[in-house]
């Protein structure tokens, strides 16, 4: 009896001594069979010397599940045409609330934009045949860290404002999009209980309510907000590091590429944690940091690795356009902010982050010794690959009879700017009036895109009616 006891307490102890962590999903087996080599698995050397390393680092199970983990990062608010994910080996079609997860690359294909949410609110907007790499998330007690690639093409990143947008009684720009998924944050499209007076005079109304219904959420969320957001982005000509950054980037794998910094006047707000960012141009033993005013276009060479300032042209001013209003998308931010924000919401250890959402909590030191080996690794890889390009790309291009396309081009706003102008008079001349009773029922309007939801108080008249030509009154 008495060695029982001594038994039983022996492995209670060493349980509690050296605790295994449990992640979300867990699986009791390690051992990854899709990837596994038969060669390997019945090698008795392979065996031994796994067996070794086993012995001498007790927490190996530990590694092993951190060195697996695939965290989540965001979710696609809408994808218009193609938009292609891959994971691993495979590739799949992404679209409203598709999962974004570490290691994942996202190609968009001719004439189809994506607009995407991360976890902490920032959204990302790709243009036609351009593609993002999202390499890793970290999440820390007081910041969470973003690390991304821009892989080619266009894209425009923009981080979460705890500040309320200005009043808005202008349409957005970015119609390709519309109507976006979640009907309520589409223009108010007006039903039966409107005035003449509102129908004839107050159409800015659909726009001016939506924003009160925005600026409402921004309050509700920022009392949960608890981390402060940073990034590392890395492209082939440049990397840079910052808090809440907002940035537009054109990249080319053989040529030029272009990038600027959203100033507070072009956002129409500012950030409370936003930094200066860092930025690091090319070269093995480049170790010198470039600091970059906002609001201003910067053509990076390909030729000399250095940078200079650019007026903006046609191209660079007609994409911008189509970003310059996006309160729908904003709405949907703030909407996928309180759905999946939660796990940067919550306060928790090591291990709650690992068996609530299958993350791990990382320390101070352990992200600033990451992204200085960030730094030295980007810059040295794409310093080869830049190496590369320039002596073997255009000789292989040549000899198929291609070239590389020109890092701004028309492509990436013509379909945008299309749908831009094809729905402004058809938008602001949109009415409904029931005429069955079928079509007076919630669901049947929000099967057909009706919203008719008024933020209380937006109203200055009295007077309501039936229809455009009754103005009776109760």
């Amino acid at each position: 009896m008495m060695l029982r006891v001594l038994l039983l307490l022996t492995i209670y102890f060493a349980a509690f001594a050296n605790p295994e962590l449990k992640f979300k999903d867990d699986r009791k087996s390690l051992i990854k069979w899709d990837k596994l080599e038969a060669k390997d698995w019945l090698s008795y050397e392979s065996w031994k010397e796994d067996l070794r390393f086993k012995e001498s680092y007790p927490l190996w199970r530990d590694l092993a599940k951190m060195s697996g983990l695939r965290e989540e990062m965001g979710r696609v608010i809408k994808c218009v045409g193609q938009c292609t994910l891959f994971r691993d080996l495979g590739e799949n079609k992404v679209g409203y609330r598709s999962l974004i997860k570490e290691n994942d690359d996202i190609e968009t294909g001719v004439d189809s934009y994506l607009w995407l949410m991360l976890f902490d609110g920032t959204l990302i907007r790709m243009a036609p045949e351009s593609s993002v790499s999202f390499k890793e998330i970290n999440v820390l007690e007081k910041e969470v860290f973003f690390y991304l690639r821009a892989n080619v093409g266009n894209m425009l990143l923009i981080s979460r404002s705890e500040e309320e947008l200005k009043m808005s009684k202008k349409r957005d720009t970015d119609a390709v999009f519309h109507p976006l998924p979640i009907n309520r944050t589409n223009p108010i499209v007006f039903d039966k209980n409107v005035s003449l007076n509102e129908y004839l005079f107050e159409d800015d109304i659909r726009y001016r309510s939506r924003t009160k219904f925005i600026n409402d959420l921004i309050k509700k969320n920022n009392k949960k907000v608890m981390r402060k957001s940073r990034f590392f982005i890395q492209s082939p000509l440049f990397s840079f590091e910052a808090y809440s950054p907002s940035f537009e980037t054109y990249v080319s794998i053989g040529n030029d590429s272009y990038l600027k910094f959203r100033d507070e006047e072009q956002l129409g707000y500012s950030y409370k944690n936003e930094t200066n960012p860092k930025v690091n141009l090319r070269g093995y033993a480049n170790e010198e940091f470039e600091q970059l005013s906002k609001g201003t276009w910067y053509r990076f060479s390909f030729i000399n690795r250095n940078y200079f300032i650019v007026e903006p042209n046609d191209v660079l001013l007609q994409n911008e356009l189509m970003t310059k209003r996006i309160n729908g998308i904003y709405y949907t931010r703030e909407i996928f902010l309180e759905r999946y924000g939660q796990v940067l919401f919550e306060k928790l250890d090591e291990v709650g982050y690992a068996r609530a959402y299958g993350m791990r909590l990382w320390e101070e030191g352990e992200l600033d010794n990451r992204i200085k080996f960030l730094w030295k690794h980007s810059r040295q890889i794409e310093t080869t690959n830049l190496a590369i390009a320039d002596r073997y790309r255009k000789q292989v291009l040549a000899r198929v009879g291609r070239r590389d396309k020109d890092v701004l081009r028309k492509d990436f706003y013509t379909k945008a700017q299309e749908s831009y102008y094809r729905a402004g008079a058809m938008e602001n001349s949109r009415s409904y009036f029931p005429e069955l009773n079928s079509e007076k029922l919630d669901l049947w309007k929000k099967l057909n895109g009706i919203n008719t939801k008024i933020y209380p108080g937006i109203r200055e008249s009295s007077q309501k009616g039936t229809s455009i030509l009754d103005e009776s009154t109760n």
